[in-house]
């Protein structure tokens, strides 16, 4: 006797799991972008990049 896997059943839980690992992206990324974007303006003022091209001038 064969056993006959249902492929909608596989179909569907194919579909959940894409779109609760894309929830967990967008929320993460929604939890992470403000403490980047706060270290980001903490470390604009010093820019890195002119201080090297200076040194070696």
């Amino acid at each position: 006797m064969k056993k006959t896997s249902n492929p909608s059943i596989i179909n569907t839980s194919l579909i959940i799991i894409i779109l609760s690992i894309a929830a967990m992206i967008y929320f993460g990324y929604e939890i992470i972008a403000p403490i980047l974007s706060y270290i980001n303006t903490e470390i604009d003022p010093t820019d890195y990049i002119s201080v090297i091209n200076n040194f070696f001038k």
